[in-house]
C-alpha cells in the first residue's frame, strides 16, 4: 500500500500538477419514463484535473485502445476522479463521451486511462 500511495504521490507531482489541464466531468445515469422509455441524464458538473495521454505514451502509435478515430483522444485521470461509462467530459469548448475506462492497479488504481470519442450530445443536468 505505501508503494502505490507514493506511485500516485509521485504521478500527482510530476505528471498532473506540471501537465494538467483542467476538464468537467458530468456523469451519465440512465433512468425509465412514465412510458418506460429511457432517459438520460448527466449529473451536475464536477471539475477534474486530466493529462494526454500521449504525455505517458512514447509514440503516439501506441495507445491504450488502439487507434484513435478522427476528433478522438485519450487521456489519463487522477485515480479518485469519478468517470464512468458514457459520462460527458467538457475540455475547452469541445464535448467528448468517455467510450472506454482502463484501470492499471497495484493492487488498487493508480490511474485512469479513459478513451475519448468527441460528441454532439445535448446535456439534461439533473440537480
Amino acid at each position: 500500500m505505501a508503494k502505490q500511495d507514493q506511485i500516485r504521490t509521485q504521478l500527482d507531482n510530476k505528471v498532473f500538477t506540471p501537465y494538467g489541464k483542467t476538464a468537467i466531468v458530468y456523469s451519465y445515469t440512465e433512468s425509465t419514463d412514465s412510458y418506460g422509455d429511457p432517459v438520460k441524464s448527466y449529473s451536475s458538473p464536477v471539475e477534474t484535473t486530466i493529462v494526454d495521454y500521449d504525455i505517458f505514451a512514447s509514440r503516439k502509435n501506441h495507445l491504450a485502445f488502439g487507434d484513435l478515430n478522427d476528433g478522438d483522444r485519450e487521456a489519463v485521470f487522477r485515480y479518485d476522479a469519478s468517470v464512468n461509462a458514457n459520462s460527458l467530459i467538457l475540455i475547452n469548448s469541445d464535448y467528448f463521451k468517455v467510450a472506454n475506462i482502463e484501470k492499471p492497479a497495484l493492487p488498487d488504481v493508480i490511474v485512469q486511462i479513459v478513451r475519448l470519442s468527441r460528441t454532439n450530445d445535448t446535456l439534461t443536468v439533473s440537480t
